[in-house]
């Protein structure tokens, strides 16, 4: 929603007549159908001022206070970084698993070829 002070600048200019409807729009960054629909009486002269009310101040206040960006990770979280955990929980994950198959392959009984009952007979 365009604010109203920008819609009344949009209606003085084309009222001046001395700008086109394209220089308008790329001057004030608004769209051509925006100032056409203006310059035609399909929109109204009226805008929306912004409402800053108190949930928004809250939240403002919130995210100021509480969300900082992360020296690791770069995010912005809340303190302690719970990506940064999570990242460092799959890494010892992989850690361990990885140390746990290497001391099995270590463990593992080494065993000879099994004998043919053909061997076993001949005894």
């Amino acid at each position: 929603m365009l604010s109203t002070a920008l819609v009344q600048e949009i209606d003085r200019l084309l009222k001046a007549g001395e700008l086109p409807q394209r220089t308008i729009a790329e001057r004030l960054g608004v769209s051509r159908g925006t100032v056409n629909a203006i310059a035609r009486g399909h929109r109204g002269v009226h805008g929306r001022e912004p409402i800053r009310d108190e949930v928004e101040v809250e939240h403002d206040l919130f995210h100021k206070t509480l969300m900082q960006r992360c020296p690791q990770c770069g995010y912005c979280v809340q303190m302690p970084c719970a990506i940064c955990a999570a990242r460092a929980y799959r890494q010892r994950q992989r850690m361990s698993r990885t140390l746990l198959s290497t001391r099995a392959q270590a463990n593992r009984p080494t065993h000879s070829r099994p004998r043919a009952m053909s061997d076993l007979a001949a005894r």
